[in-house]
């Protein structure tokens, strides 16, 4: 999909207390054309041989290696000069390398042939998107020309100490004809079209890690209605874990008699547990579950208890294994009562694998077919560059365990898992893209001190794309996390404004008119 990035002079704002890089005045439509500078069809990606370009975020452990350089434009656009960037995090820990061009040229990784600094680009001269990367030391090896559609193997071979990073970028140039005659532009592989070779200390084995995610078919019932409940499990260790229990507790309110009586009627299950009573219910799996696999049991609730309405009922599911010292819980949680209020509510991640869960299996509280999921993921496809260039989720199969995966992942993936809702809450029109931080009444997710309530719904979309695209750091990672996580557990309605976010603002910039435009 070829689309064009509209240049836009960075401004520093003040967000969160500290400053953010964000693009001023930007559609969001504009941001998602990543590299192409000038509408160009040049597109260059690295990834590992045997790995997907689109998979984003390459990271290889191996130091003997086929490193890919793929020009994915049309065939009539070439990537001149290409050249070839290999960066050192720290030349000390590096012992020996080559590359074998695809000439059968030996290129030697000698530490003296590295420079510090930041590449620059064959056009413009300016400095290459840093990727977290740079400055550092860094080697740049000229190639040939590479034509549309080409694609290049290149041999890598690296000895090193624990620690040692090298990281692999390319550059080159894109002609197109103007008015004024052929013009040069800057062509570089976007972040998670790169590579980095990681040397790490012997990893400690992490043998028992299970995970355990818990979610609703919806956050909110009318008194008799029913809710299905999903509980999954998966094993993130490196040995199997034997006895394996799922327990679920059934919530209980106080009646008028100042008895605890269940919450909400188990009216099936599936699959059948091993044990079950109005309290409680238990699924041992008989077998043993492997590294890497994954174990999914549900059950439906009746919401018929007269004393659960008007409650919030938070219902708590648990995992055991024999190898595990304790067992890891999750919750969900229903409104009894309350699904008025819920149609103003944003949702997140939960809401959306249940909403994709239920439409493929065809199950009860479906309210999307798999069909009208898909457009909707064409439209988040369209707009971004997080799920059009790095993260593929063109389809209710590939969304799905991206909304679904358990929640002690990596810091950035988080922030992809919700930006995605997040994007699917606008194209739905679920969200209003121009609404400000300080239209939203906050949920369960407080703003930070010092938020800019004038930020945009699509603002924070744009800042949080950019930071994903730039390879954010932990710390970038979480601010954006902070407001997503606000948008997506937050209520639009008229009562709710800046007294009623609960934060008290000191903005130095105003920040959100450079981006009231709607990302459709």
């Amino acid at each position: 999909m070829n689309r064009e990035r509209t240049k836009c002079t960075n401004v520093v704002d003040r967000v969160l207390g500290r400053t953010l890089l964000t693009a001023c005045g930007l559609a969001l439509a504009a941001i998602t054309a990543f590299p192409a500078v000038g509408g160009a069809n040049v597109k260059l990606w690295l990834y590992p041989e045997g790995a997907g370009p689109r998979e984003g975020g390459h990271v290889v452990s191996d130091g003997a290696f086929t490193l890919v350089v793929e020009n994915v434009g049309k065939a009539d656009e070439s990537a001149q000069a290409l050249t070839l960037v290999i960066a050192l995090n720290d030349p000390a820990l590096l012992t020996s390398g080559s590359v074998t061009l695809p000439g059968g040229e030996v290129v030697d990784l000698a530490t003296a042939t590295f420079e510090i600094g930041v590449p620059s680009m064959p056009c413009s001269g300016a400095q290459i998107p840093r990727h977290g990367v740079y400055p550092t030391s860094y080697l740049e090896v000229p190639l040939d020309d590479l034509a549309g559609g080409e694609i290049w193997q290149i041999p890598v071979n690296v000895s090193g100490e624990a620690h040692l990073e090298v990281h692999f970028d390319a550059t080159a140039e894109g002609f197109k004809t103007t008015g004024h005659g052929e013009t040069c532009y800057d062509v570089v592989n976007p972040s998670g079209h790169d590579v980095t070779l990681a040397f790490a200390e012997p990893a400690e084995p992490t043998c028992p890690q299970v995970a355990i995610t818990k979610s609703a078919s919806t956050t909110g019932v009318a008194l008799s209605e029913e809710v299905e409940y999903q509980i999954q499990v998966a094993n993130q260790g490196d040995c199997p874990l034997t006895e394996v229990v799922i327990t679920d507790t059934v919530p209980t309110v106080e009646n008028g008699d100042g008895e605890q009586v269940p919450a909400f009627s188990i009216v099936a299950t599936s699959p059948t547990p091993s044990s079950q009573d109005e309290t409680s219910l238990a699924w041992a799996l008989g077998a043993p579950l492997a590294p890497g696999e994954s174990a999914m049991v549900s059950f439906t609730a009746a919401f018929d208890q007269a004393a659960a309405d008007g409650q919030k009922v938070v219902n708590t599911a648990c995992v055991a294994a024999a190898e595990s010292e304790a067992p890891e819980c999750d919750q969900a949680q229903v409104a009894v009562g309350q699904t008025a209020a819920q149609d103003d509510q944003v949702t997140g991640a939960g809401f959306w694998c249940n909403r994709i869960r239920l439409a493929l299996a065809g199950g009860p509280g479906a309210t999307y077919t798999p069909e009208e999921l898909t457009a909707l993921l064409a439209l988040v496809d369209e707009q971004s560059a997080v799920f059009s260039e790095l993260v593929d989720a063109t389809t209710p199969e590939l969304a799905q365990p991206l909304l679904c995966t358990p929640r002690n992942i990596p810091m950035a993936d988080k922030l992809i898992r919700q930006l995605l809702a997040l994007w699917l809450n606008v194209v739905s029109e679920r969200l209003d893209p121009d609404l400000t931080l300080g239209d939203l009444c906050a949920g369960d997710e407080p703003l930070p001190p010092d938020t800019d309530l004038n930020l945009t719904v699509a603002g924070v979309i744009a800042g949080a794309e950019e930071a994903i695209v730039a390879g954010a750091d932990h710390a970038t990672a979480v601010e954006w996390m902070q407001l997503v996580d606000f948008i997506n557990n937050a209520t639009v309605g008229e009562e709710c404004g800046a007294e009623a976010v609960g934060v008290v603002t000191h903005t130095a910039v105003r920040h959100g008119h450079g981006h009231r435009r709607s990302p459709k």
